[in-house]
C-alpha cells in the first residue's frame, strides 16, 4: 500500500509496504527473498510469472506436468527425453508414497515388487510369456536366499534347489545320468 491508498501485494509478497505492489516485507509461501530482497521462487518451483511447485518427480522444472523436468529430484531417478524422471533399473514408481521402491531381486524393470510384476529380467533369467514372471534359464538355479539365478555345477545342464543337485546332467561335456535306483 501507499500513503494514500490501499493496494493488492504483489503474489508474490506475503505482506508489503510502499509505492511498489512487489516490495515485499515477508515473501509467499512459494518463494524466498534474493539477496536484493526481491521475492523469487524457490527450487522445486516452475516460474511463468508466478511460483508454481514442480511435479513431485522433479528437482527443476520448465512447467507443471510429469513431462516438464529439466533435473531429478532423488539419485533414484534418471531424467528420461530431457523432460520425465523415471525410477532407475530395479526400481518402480510407488504412487502411494511419490518415491523409487525397489523391485524383486530378479526383475530388472518391474511395476510392483512382487515377483510376478517383473516388466524386464535380470541376467541369467528369462520372462515367461505372459506371466510377468522371471524364470531361470537352463544351466542356472534359483537361490531361495538370494532370490537371484545361479549357475549350476558344471556336470549339470539343469539343477534345482542349489548347484549341485542335477535334473539333467552335462552330456555335452561327456556326464553321465547317475542313476538314483541303485
Amino acid at each position: 500500500y501507499d500513503a494514500n491508498t490501499c493496494q493488492k501485494c504483489h503474489i508474490s509478497c506475503l505482506t508489503c509496504f510502499g509505492s511498489l505492489s512487489t516490495e515485499c516485507i515477508i515473501c509467499s509461501n512459494l518463494y524466498i527473498f534474493d539477496i536484493n530482497k526481491n521475492c523469487i521462487c524457490k527450487a522445486n518451483i516452475y516460474n511463468s510469472n508466478i511460483c508454481y511447485p514442480c511435479h513431485y518427480t522433479c528437482l527443476t522444472c520448465n512447467g507443471l506436468l510429469q513431462y516438464n523436468c529439466t533435473s531429478c529430484n532423488i539419485k533414484e531417478r534418471y531424467l528420461y527425453n530431457n523432460s520425465q524422471c523415471l525410477c532407475n533399473n530395479g526400481t518402480y514408481e510407488d504412487f502411494y508414497v511419490k518415491n523409487c521402491a525397489i523391485c524383486h531381486p530378479q526383475c530388472l524393470k518391474c511395476f510392483n515388487k512382487n515377483i510376478n510384476n517383473c516388466l524386464e529380467c535380470k541376467n541369467n533369467s528369462i520372462l515367461i510369456n505372459n506371466t510377468y514372471e522371471c524364470k531361470c534359464i537352463d544351466g542356472y538355479y534359483l537361490n531361495k536366499i538370494s532370490n537371484l539365478c545361479e549357475l549350476c555345477h558344471y556336470t549339470c545342464e539343469k539343477c534345482n534347489i542349489n548347484a549341485n543337485n542335477c535334473t539333467s546332467c552335462n552330456l555335452r561335456n561327456n556326464y553321465r545320468e547317475f542313476d538314483r535306483n541303485s
